[in-house]
């Protein structure tokens, strides 16, 4: 009888500490500031700054997600030719 509540306890356990909902951090604002950086705002008030890649030229479609704030996403826009890989 101990040993299956230690296993129900353990498993409990895990099943807290590897939810990852319990630890991300939550998504408020995300935007391009004036010099062209992606500046995204937590739940708690950090800043988050990402710069542009290179031949990055633009954000495009920026959106934080609705299921609880947990993802942004956007689209980069470069300069220069596509590359297309042909199979």
């Amino acid at each position: 009888m101990m040993s299956r509540w230690c296993v129900a306890l353990a498993a409990a356990t895990i099943l807290v500490v590897a939810t990852p909902s319990l630890a991300a951090d939550r998504y408020t604002k995300a935007s391009v500031d004036e010099a062209g950086t992606l500046r995204i705002t937590t739940g708690d008030g950090r800043v988050i700054v990402l710069p542009k890649e290179p031949e990055q030229v633009d954000y495009d479609r920026i959106a934080i997600s609705s299921d609880g704030c947990l993802l942004v996403g956007w689209r980069a826009i470069r300069t220069g030719p596509r590359r297309i890989r042909f199979r």
